[in-house]
C-alpha cells in the first residue's frame, strides 16, 4: 500500500531536533497478512524506504534460539513520560508459560508474542511506544527480540509488556526483504564502527 505522507527519521532523540526535509520518505508499508486486529497477533509490518537509509544497526535474532527467562533486555520509544523525549528502560524477559498463566494474561499470549517488565510493576512500556524495539544483547551482539505491541495500562502489577516475538516472524521477514539468514551478518557491525549502509531499504515496526 502507498504511504507518501510517511517519512523515517534516523538518529533523533528529541522532537525539536527534526529537520522535516532530512526525513527519508516510507515507499511502501507492507503488513502481515496474517495480522488480526483483535488478537493483535502478528503484530508486525515493514517500511520500505525510498532510499537505502545510513544507521546504527541492531541483529535479527536466531531462529531457534530462545533468550532465558530474566535476560536484562532494553526497550524505548516516545511514549507517554516526558514530553517529545526518547526514552528507554531496562525490563527482563518473562517465560510465556508464566506470563500466561491465569494470575497475568490468562492464554492470550500466542507464539507470536512475548513478555517482558516486572510483575511489581514499576517499569513498562506504555502509550506512545508502540513499535518501538526490544533489544537484547546475548553476550557478542544486541538482537532485535522483540517489538511493541501491547499490554493491559502501564506498570500494572501482574500485567508486563507485551512484544511481538521477532524470532517466529524472520521467514516472513527474509521473504518480503529478500535478505537470506545468510546474508544477515554482513548487516551487523561491531560497536567501534557505529554507522552502516544497509543495502536493502527496509525497517520493520
Amino acid at each position: 500500500q502507498g504511504s507518501p505522507a510517511w517519512r523515517v527519521f534516523a538518529g533523533i532523540v528529541t522532537h525539536g531536533s527534526l529537520q522535516p526535509q532530512a526525513g527519508v520518505p516510507v515507499r511502501e508499508i507492507i503488513p502481515h497478512p496474517l495480522y488480526s486486529h483483535s488478537s493483535l497477533d502478528y503484530d508486525i509490518a515493514l517500511m520500505r524506504l525510498q532510499v537505502p537509509l545510513n544507521f546504527s544497526a541492531v541483529c535479527l535474532p536466531p531462529s531457534r534460539r530462545d533468550l532465558l527467562q530474566g535476560t536484562q533486555c532494553w526497550v524505548s520509544g516516545w511514549g507517554y513520560t516526558v514530553a517529545g523525549t526518547l526514552k528507554e528502560a531496562l525490563v527482563p524477559l518473562i517465560g510465556t508459560r508464566r506470563c500466561n498463566s491465569s494470575c497475568v494474561y490468562r492464554g492470550e499470549l500466542t507464539a507470536r508474542m512475548i513478555c517482558a517488565g516486572h510483575l511489581q510493576g514499576r517499569v513498562d512500556a506504555c502509550q506512545g511506544d508502540s513499535g518501538g524495539p526490544l533489544v537484547c544483547w546475548d553476550g557478542s551482539m544486541w538482537r532485535l527480540v522483540g517489538i511493541v505491541s501491547w499490554g493491559q495500562g502501564c506498570a500494572e502489577p501482574n500485567h508486563p509488556g507485551v512484544y511481538t516475538n521477532v524470532a517466529q516472524l524472520l521467514p516472513w521477514i527474509h521473504q518480503v526483504t529478500q535478505v537470506s539468514p545468510a546474508q544477515c551478518p554482513a548487516l551487523f557491525v561491531p560497536q567501534t564502527n557505529p554507522r552502516i549502509r544497509l543495502g536493502q531499504p527496509f525497517l520493520w515496526y
